[in-house]
């Protein structure tokens, strides 16, 4: 038996948001490489098929998770909870002054406990 027809576009309608969303995400990662000179890896998986985005094609990058657990400054870690909305901001928001004012939550990857502190 066929789709109907209106759920075929609603899945189609998702696989473009996605393909679309997956472009301009990657293109962002590339802005900071270019812009900020920030060494950049995404990996993302969506129903078993894996895409990748690495700024830097070296043996060096990217780091262990034990690197980046060795990392000093430690490094800053967003999860979902990074982004729940308040109100009608997220939790990474600029304050009345204009000045950068995020929640940043740390993951230890040892004992696998949840910091989160202001700025």
């Amino acid at each position: 038996m066929e789709e109907p027809r209106s759920q075929w576009r609603s899945t189609k309608g998702v696989i473009d948001n996605f393909r679309r969303r997956k472009i301009t995400f990657m293109e962002k990662a590339d802005e900071l490489r270019s812009e900020f000179g920030y060494n950049i890896y995404v990996l993302g998986r969506r129903n078993g098929k894996l895409f990748n985005y690495i700024s830097r094609d070296r043996p060096s990058w990217p780091l262990s998770l034990t690197e980046v657990d060795q990392s000093y400054p430690r490094a800053e870690r967003y999860t979902p909870a990074s982004f729940l909305k308040r109100g009608t901001k997220s939790l990474l928001y600029k304050d009345r002054k204009g000045q950068d004012n995020p929640i940043v939550r740390i993951e230890d990857f040892q004992t696998r406990d949840i910091t989160g502190t202001r700025r």
